[in-house]
This record gives C-alpha cells, structure tokens and sequence, in this order.
C-alpha cells in the first residue's frame, strides 16, 4: 500500500554527488527518469536498485541537441526518421538500453 511521506521528512538534494549515503545520512527514495536512475544505480550509488516505473501514457522521448539553424539540423532529421521507421530506434533501445523492459510499472 502507497502512503504519503510528510513533506517535513523529505530533502531535496541540488546534485546526485551530493546524495551519496554517508555523506549527509541515507536516502530512502529517489524519483528520476529511468535512463538517470540506471546510470546512478550502476555507476554511483553502490548497493541501489530500481524498483520500478511510472507509466506516463506516453512514450518516453530523447534528443539530439544542434546550433540553432544548423546545416545538419535536416540531414539528423531525415536519418532519425528512416531509423524509426525501420524499426532501428527500438532495436537500439532494447541492445543498449535493455533494463526499460524489465523494470516493473506502478500501477494507480
């Protein structure tokens, strides 16, 4: 059963440097997007796990990030295109970013 946590318990911390037990106490919860969490839970914070997702209802998105009028800005459009039209995106997703399928949602 889901229950609030009283606002009074709760900290917000600026960086995920600055949240590593030990340093300032443990952490019980954290909620970040899902791709973040694999990386702290791989990379920095040892002994973390992911228990879970929300599902949004939609689909979550990423991007690539070019000077505003890029000359490339068309091309990376196209090629983004034909890769998910192909079905390439996903087969990407599911080679390298593998643990989106098996962490379980939360359901309401």
């Amino acid at each position: 059963m889901w229950r609030a946590i009283p606002a009074a318990s709760t900290h917000r911390w600026r960086t995920v440097g600055s949240s590593r037990p030990g340093r300032r106490g443990t952490i019980d919860a954290i909620v970040i997007d899902l791709p973040t969490a694999a990386f702290i839970t791989n990379v920095q914070l040892e002994g973390s796990t992911i228990v879970g997702q929300f599902d949004s209802g939609t689909p979550e998105h990423f991007g690539a990030v070019l000077s505003k009028g890029s000359a490339l800005t068309a091309c990376v459009n196209d090629a983004l295109a034909g890769l998910s039209e192909t079905g390439t995106l996903d087969t990407l997703a599911s080679t390298w970013l593998p643990f989106q399928d098996s962490v379980p949602v939360f359901a309401p």
